[in-house]
């Protein structure tokens, strides 16, 4: 596999001295477009936007006072480690 980085390096000293390392995780272009009708496509779009859409629509029922067309319920379950 090859990587390409945003840095100028001629070896592989020049990527360790940015920290750089063997097995270190990298993100990987997403490629997201925004489609003429609006819609994203992008890689990695998953569970995370769903939540951020879902606290959205809970944040305006809130503090805008959107009122829904039938009954919401919302559950938060989290763990503590």
């Amino acid at each position: 596999m090859e990587i390409l980085l945003d840095e100028n390096v001629d070896n592989k000293e020049d990527v360790k001295a940015l920290g750089i390392q063997t097995g270190d995780i990298i993100a990987m272009d997403p490629k997201t477009v925004i489609t003429k009708s609006g819609y994203i496509k992008s890689r990695f779009l998953d569970d995370k936007l769903s939540a951020s859409i879902l606290l959205g629509i809970a944040h305006a029922v809130k503090e805008e006072g959107w009122k829904l067309n039938r009954r919401l319920h919302c559950f938060l379950l989290y763990t503590r480690k």
